[in-house]
């Protein structure tokens, strides 16, 4: 990188500093002026809400989705798991036995039968 590229990259930074220092100004000014805990926790949950609810959406998507592919077992069990944990932490968190019917529901042909024994 040159010293132009630099400069650039480096005002990018300092006005994605500046635009994000301004936003949470604001949501403390907002938080200051509430008089009442309802008026703080609304205030905050208009502000990071959505943030909040894609986040829990994408926890949601991974778990669906993560396969065993080339891991062990007890890594992916440990991986579906920590995902889990994270869902949990977030506020929407997934029965022990939803998160064993997903991990068996995604092994993979090859788990199939031992999959169906204990589904059963």
């Amino acid at each position: 990188m040159n010293r132009t590229q630099k400069k650039k990259s480096g005002e990018r930074g300092l006005a994605i500093s500046q635009a994000t220092e301004k936003k949470w100004r604001s949501t403390v000014d907002q938080v200051k002026a509430s008089e009442r805990i309802f008026d703080v926790w609304r205030t905050l949950e208009k502000k990071f809400g959505v943030q909040f609810e894609a986040m829990v959406l994408q926890l949601r998507y991974e778990l669906n989705t993560l396969r065993k592919e080339s891991m062990s077992i007890e890594d992916y069990c440990i991986k579906m798991k920590i995902v889990a944990d994270k869902l949990a932490s977030a506020g929407s968190p997934i029965t022990v036995k939803d998160l064993m019917l997903t991990i068996l529901n995604s092994l993979g042909a090859g788990y199939r039968d031992i999959a169906t024994f204990i589904i059963d």
